[in-house]
């Protein structure tokens, strides 16, 4: 083989995907070459690559500023530091200091400093390139759902079962001690009726949104702690993560309720959704550098990307984590999105999207179930569904017509 330059290439195309110009150009030219009769793919995979070091569910992940790092935070309660390009470790495993397990993490923007919230009422600070612990900061009563640093650095935003949204100042000395200090936060802020879910600065550091239990968002005012705007209602269900556009104009929620709406601050009126596309629980969204996009990240296990102008989905689904996804966030040039999910694994996935967009077609025209549906599998010939939901009942249908069997 390796005497033989045009047999590489030859070797190479049947596994080349179907509608790929490499196939397309030179199957036919090869009709007795080896063939792959299962498991072909049809484009060339998304994913760019994976991770999959952490023991436990991966509960978030987020690029740095300049795009070079991804940080992670897991179940597993450790904090952990990759690089965005290869995937291969650069810090941590971060550990032994939190009790319980980390359910949001997030880079200062300077990518200097590393904010990791935990189950255990803390948050802890980390320097990213050394993974040395900085400081605990503590004020929560309940476990912590979300962090957030301001775009100026000065402060840090943090949610959490308590209720309540708490501030905290980042100016504090960083210096390497042998017993990390604690500090206290500078304000809370109170309002919703039910545990606060996720936090978000805006791109100007002046305003914070916030999602809650209670089905409302709400936009604070990050000095005075008012209420500019909300409550906003229209989920129903619990909210799960929030974004504000760059332009900082929108917001977007996503809801346990399988939807995503994204909302005009002045008007406090719902402009585009509620989109309709996850088949469970949206766990996470997060907009495109400029605005053009959404991307959506959901329990039922695959991402879907948003034209933020008319509310298409621009592409198939991004299917590949053998869980629920848990974060999703753009790289800071566009070109890269990043997940985490239950399965234990991190995915860089491409964000470039060809064609004139992808439509979802209905499997039933009619509810196929009268409750939740848990859980669905293809019989192995392909020919058959079977699905199975919360009103105690099984069924199963044609692949191909969705018809009952």
């Amino acid at each position: 083989m390796a005497q033989s330059l045009p047999h590489i290439y030859i070797s190479a195309i049947p596994f080349a995907p179907l509608n790929s110009l490499v196939a397309q150009r030179f199957r036919h030219k090869f009709p007795r070459s080896v063939r792959m009769e299962k498991s072909k793919f049809t484009e060339w995979p998304r994913v760019v690559f994976t991770v999959d070091e952490h023991e436990d569910t991966i509960t978030g992940a987020a690029f740095s500023p300049d795009g070079r790092f991804i940080v992670s935070g897991s179940k597993d309660q450790s904090v952990r530091v990759w690089d965005a390009e290869t995937g291969d470790l650069i810090s941590g495993p971060m550990e032994d200091f939190h009790t319980n397990y980390i359910g949001a993490v997030a880079f200062s923007p300077d990518g200097r400093y590393i904010a990791s919230g935990s189950d255990d009422c803390r948050i802890g600070i980390w320097d990213t390139e050394s993974g040395d612990f900085i400081a605990w900061l503590e004020d929560h009563g309940s476990a912590i759902t979300s962090v957030a640093f301001s775009s100026d650095g000065l402060s840090l935003a943090s949610s959490s079962f308590d209720m309540t949204i708490r501030v905290w100042d980042m100016t504090f000395p960083k210096d390497a001690l042998d017993i990390p200090p604690v500090y206290n936060s500078k304000f809370s802020i109170h309002g919703h009726r039910g545990a606060v879910t996720t936090v978000a600065f805006s791109p100007d550091s002046t305003k914070i949104i916030s999602g809650s239990v209670d089905r409302t968002v709400r936009v604070w005012d990050a000095e005075s702690k008012e209420l500019l705007y909300g409550p906003f209602r229209g989920h129903g269900d619990r909210i799960n993560s929030v974004s504000f556009s760059p332009d900082g104009t929108k917001v977007a929620s996503a809801s346990e309720d399988e939807t995503i709406c994204v909302w005009d601050l002045e008007q406090g009126e719902v402009v585009l959704g509620p989109l309709e596309g996850h088949t469970d629980a949206v766990t996470s969204i997060a907009f495109s550098p400029n605005g053009t996009r959404l991307v959506s990240g959901s329990y039922d296990g695959t991402l879907l990307l948003w034209d933020t102008t008319t509310g298409h989905i621009l592409c198939e689904p991004f299917t590949g984590h053998k869980s629920g996804v848990t974060s999703v966030a753009f790289s800071p040039n566009g070109r890269r999105i990043l997940s985490s999910s239950c399965d234990t694994t991190l995915a860089v996935w491409d964000a470039s999207v060809a064609g004139e967009g992808y439509t979802l077609v209905p499997f039933l025209e009619s509810p196929a179930h009268q409750d939740n549906v848990k859980c669905v599998a293809f019989s192995p010939d392909g020919s058959r569904i079977v699905s199975g939901s919360d009103d105690e009942t099984i069924r199963v249908w044609v692949a191909e017509t969705g018809n009952p069997v």
